[in-house]
């Protein structure tokens, strides 16, 4: 009995680990994948465990069992404010926020947002235990200090909605008179929007770019709203569209801002342009339902995943909080409370389950590092080595369009351009964007078609047109085919073009075009 439940424990403790899990050198991606991995084995493991847990005749309590994770994942935040704490001490704090352990501020601020709610969970349990009290305000200052590093707009909306909830309930438990309660809730109220209004005036012209995103977005889902354009459909539609989008309106405002997107920062809308309106009106009721019975049918164990879930609500919104870990362990945390572990029938899936992913994941990891691999002897002296790895992979990955890319760009680099651009055409069917017409550019050039080369810039150009990559591209490309008289079009544009931010490689662009 203790066996299997120190293993529940150890699985929990690797879920909440896998959730900070600092930079994995053994593959392309080093930052998120091995938090994946990791997780993905701690979930696996722990269906296993609970499994075994329950043909035993071991009491499982889901309630128990979530506030385990609560308590484990503070003490782990808690080491990541550290970790970032010192790097601020050592290195600053970058323009853009920090991130820590993350790839993005939006990252680490979304899981600190998830702790904050633990803390003072902490703090309401802790009375007659002073330590315990301590450690729940060094704890919840750590979290908001950090936060507030991160320079996450969302987190700081969360934080203040959290601020206004928590004054809402000492104004209820305070304050005697009901006219005095109904004001104080109005005030905090009040308090909350007018933050909200600062944090939209704070960073305009990113405002403004995620209404541009989100307005081609809409107009991308409305084009199929029921059905959605299939898995990978934003990938591979969204820039083509925003290409169109400029192309009709050379001159519009948002020209300056425009950039490579992969995400519309909006969970719902991403599941509505991929499988339809069924597929995010689905996540809307999975995280509605939580809510719903606590407050219509007073299911009090779903209290404690309440707020935690808040966060989620608010990060899917104005994020991509399900590129990480945390998201998908409050989910599964908020369905942990609505299974019944009694029934026997899932009894024998489970395990199924978690051995299924643990072959997946294994399969999908050896294959991610030799990736890595081939990717590292790109840049080496051993390149024939590289596409012989990529061409042994091929096979298994030829759907990840990130793999396309590197082995197209492999190619191109060995001058193997004809193999290159069957690769670049073989992307294009699972995504479209900036750096992929800038590289089909690029080899078309090589292969001496200029036709083509000058159709890839221009797409690449329409995408982004504040870049100034694919102007060089095309004043090559007609130099390369003796077209002096739009090869001085295209200087003169180079030379009269707004610079968003000046480079040493734009000044190189515009002195050759001088």
């Amino acid at each position: 009995m203790r066996l299997v439940r120190w293993c529940i424990l150890s699985c929990v403790v690797l879920a909440c680990v896998s959730c900070y899990l600092p930079a994995v050198p053994l593959f392309t991606d080093t930052l998120l994948l091995p938090k994946w991995y990791l997780c993905a084995l701690a979930s696996a493991l722990l269906l296993i465990a609970c499994t075994v847990a329950r043909l035993r005749h071991i009491e499982v309590s889901a309630c128990r069992l979530t506030a385990t994770f609560g308590h484990v994942y503070l003490r782990v935040t808690w080491v990541e404010c550290l970790y970032v704490l010192m790097l601020v001490c050592i290195e600053g704090v970058p323009a853009a926020g920090v991130a820590g352990t993350f790839d993005n501020p939006a990252g680490l601020a979304l899981s600190l947002c998830v702790a904050i709610p633990l803390s003072v969970r902490l703090l309401e349990h802790s009375k007659g235990n002073k330590w315990r009290k301590a450690y729940g305000w060094v704890c919840g200052i750590a979290v908001v200090g950090v936060l507030g590093l991160t320079k996450s707009r969302t987190g700081l909306l969360f934080l203040a909605i959290c601020g206004s909830i928590f004054l809402c309930r000492i104004a209820e438990t305070r304050l005697s008179a009901a006219h005095g309660r109904h004001w104080f809730r109005t005030l905090t109220v009040m308090l909350a929007l007018g933050f909200c209004a600062v944090l939209l005036l704070v960073k305009k012209d990113s405002t403004s770019g995620r209404v541009f995103i989100l307005e081609r977005s809409v107009a991308l889902a409305m084009e199929s709203p029921f059905t959605g354009h299939g898995h990978g459909g934003f990938e591979r539609e969204y820039m083509l569209r925003q290409a169109d989008f400029f192309l009709r309106n050379p001159d519009s405002e948002y020209a300056m801002l425009a950039d490579e997107v992969r995400h519309p920062l909006n969970e719902f809308l991403y599941l509505w342009v991929n499988y339809g309106v069924g597929a995010a009106f689905a996540l809307m009721l999975l995280m509605a339902t939580p809510y719903l019975l606590y407050f219509r049918f007073g299911f009090l164990r779903m209290k404690a995943v309440l707020l935690p879930l808040l966060s989620i609500i608010l990060f899917s919104c104005f994020s991509y909080p399900f590129h990480y870990p945390v998201a998908w362990l409050v989910l599964a945390s908020v369905l942990s409370l609505l299974w019944h572990w009694k029934r026997p029938c899932w009894l024998y899936v489970t395990p199924l389950v978690g051995c299924f992913l643990i072959g997946y994941m294994a399969m999908d990891a050896i294959a991610e590092y030799r990736w890595n691999k081939a990717y590292r002897h790109t840049f080496g002296p051993n390149r024939t080595a590289a596409m012989a790895e990529y061409e042994s992979l091929h096979d298994d990955m030829h759907r990840n369009p990130l793999f396309l890319y590197n082995y197209a760009m492999t190619a191109y680099r060995l001058r193997h351009f004809q193999q290159a651009y069957t690769l670049a055409e073989e992307c294009s069917l699972y995504w479209n964007g900036y750096n992929r017409e800038l590289l089909a550019g690029d080899i078309c050039r090589n292969l001496q078609q200029y036709g083509e080369a000058v159709r890839h810039y221009r797409m690449a150009k329409a995408m982004c047109p504040v870049r100034y990559a694919p102007l060089e591209g095309l004043y090559r490309t007609f130099d390369a085919s003796d077209n002096d008289e739009e090869k001085e079009n295209v200087a003169e544009e180079i030379l009269n073009s707004k610079v968003k931010v000046n480079t040493p490689t734009i000044e190189r662009i515009r002195k050759t075009c001088k």
